[in-house]
C-alpha cells in the first residue's frame, strides 16, 4: 500500500506545487484585500482535487499497470484513496497555515484571520472533496474515469440546476431575474451550507457524518472493484 501511496503522490506532486503557487500569488493580486475570498476559492480548487487526481488515468493507464502487477485489488483501492485525501489534507493545511502568514504580514489583511479560521470552516472544507469522492471513486472503481466524470457532470449539473431554480423563484425580481436572483442564490447556498454549522452539537455531527460517509466510499468501492473483470 505504501508504493501505491508513493506512486501517486509522485504522479500529482504537481498540483500540490501549482497550488502553492497560487497561494503566494493571489494575495498579492491588485485590489484583493479579503481573506475568505482567497481561502473560499483555495477550498474550492482543493475541494476538485480527486477530480484532477484520478483523470491522469487520461493520460496514463496507470491503474491498469498497477492491477497487472501482484497487488491485492483491495490494497490498490486504499492506497489510492488514503493517497488522495492525503493531499487533499495538506493543501487544506497550506490554506490556513498561509491565511495565518497573510493576516499576520500582507498590509490589508490584518483583522480578517478571525472570520476564516474556524472549525466549521474547516469541517465545511472538508465536504465538497467528500461529495466528490463519494459520486466520483464509487464508479470510477466500477468503470473507468470517463464514464465517473460523466456520471459526475451530470449530477452536479443536476444539483446546480435545483438550486439555481429554487433561487429564481424565490427571486423578489422574477419576471426579470438579475441581480436578484443572484443574491437569493448567494442565501440558498449559505442557508444550506453555513447556517448549518453555527453550534457544536451541528458541527460534531457533521463531523461524524464525514467520516461515515468517506467510509462508506471506501468500502463501496472495494466492493464495486472487486467486481470490476475489465480494469482499465
Amino acid at each position: 500500500m505504501i508504493n501505491i501511496i508513493r506512486k501517486n503522490w509522485a504522479v500529482n506532486l504537481k498540483f500540490l506545487l501549482l497550488f502553492i503557487g497560487w497561494l503566494i500569488l493571489v494575495p498579492r493580486l491588485p485590489g484583493n484585500t479579503s481573506l475568505k475570498y482567497i481561502v473560499v476559492l483555495s477550498t474550492l480548487m482543493v475541494g476538485f482535487e480527486p477530480i484532477a487526481f484520478w483523470m491522469q488515468d487520461r493520460r496514463f493507464p496507470q491503474r491498469m499497470l498497477d492491477c497487472s502487477l501482484p497487488i491485492d485489488r483491495i490494497t490498490y483501492i486504499r492506497g489510492s484513496f488514503i493517497a488522495c485525501w492525503s493531499l487533499i489534507l495538506v493543501m487544506l493545511a497550506l490554506t490556513f497555515l498561509s491565511a495565518i502568514f497573510i493576516s499576520n504580514t500582507l498590509d490589508g489583511y490584518s483583522g480578517q484571520l478571525g472570520d476564516v479560521l474556524q472549525l466549521k470552516v474547516v469541517t465545511i472544507a472538508l465536504w465538497l472533496p467528500t461529495i466528490i469522492m463519494l459520486l466520483f471513486y464509487t464508479i470510477y472503481a466500477r468503470y473507468n474515469v470517463m464514464t465517473a466524470l460523466i456520471a459526475f457532470l451530470s449530477v452536479a449539473f443536476l444539483g446546480f440546476s435545483t438550486i439555481m431554480g429554487n433561487a429564481i423563484l424565490h427571486s423578489p425580481k422574477f419576471a426579470g431575474a438579475g441581480s436578484g436572483t443572484r443574491r437569493s442564490l448567494l442565501r440558498t447556498l449559505d442557508s444550506v451550507v453555513m447556517n448549518y454549522h453555527d453550534t457544536s452539537i451541528e458541527i460534531l455531527i457533521s463531523i461524524i457524518l464525514l467520516i461515515l460517509v468517506n467510509v462508506f466510499t471506501l468500502k463501496f468501492s472495494e466492493f464495486l472493484f472487486m467486481r470490476n473483470d475489465n480494469v482499465s
